[in-house]
């Protein structure tokens, strides 16, 4: 049988579940001019978000194997990403017949400005709060953080 606190609860998060939906509708706009000022194509972008994450690398056989297309395809892609110095292409320390491929400094900024192409914005909107608002937002965010942590 659901408590009144339970029901509390579940309303309480409906609210947030409908909070966050329109929240992020509406930063959708932001993200896609972002987006849309990069000269990246969409397999390039994928390429460069693989590679960010990856502080080795990654050979150009297992990114074409992950975003299941040709080598020819891959090496296209990559070669298109290293011209615009997104990429570099070093060799394996293992193995010298093969060239690993690793993000760079740009190529790592490149993804971070996309990211986070709406930060400026939230930042601004915070700003409008009250003081007393400000403080339980970042009261929430505090514990949303800390059982985050806790769960790792």
């Amino acid at each position: 049988m659901e408590t009144t606190q339970d029901m509390h609860r579940n309303r309480l998060m409906a609210e947030l579940t409908q909070l966050r939906h329109e929240l992020e509708a509406s930063v959708i706009p932001q993200v896609i001019e972002s987006m849309l000022s990069l000269r990246l194509t969409m397999q390039q972008v994928k390429v460069l978000s693989i590679l960010v994450v990856e502080p080795d690398g990654s050979s150009i056989r297992q990114l074409a194997k992950i975003l299941d297309v040709s080598l020819a395809t891959m090496s296209g892609i990559v070669e298109r990403l290293e011209t615009q110095h997104m990429v570099e292409r070093v060799p394996d320390p293992h193995d010298q017949r093969v060239r690993r491929v690793l993000a760079t400094s740009l190529g790592r900024e490149t993804i971070r400005k996309l990211i986070s192409s709406n930060q400026e914005l939230e930042y601004a909107q915070l700003e409008k709060l009250a003081v007393e608002d400000l403080a339980a937002l970042v009261q929430g965010v505090r514990a949303v953080a800390k059982v985050m942590q806790r769960s790792e």
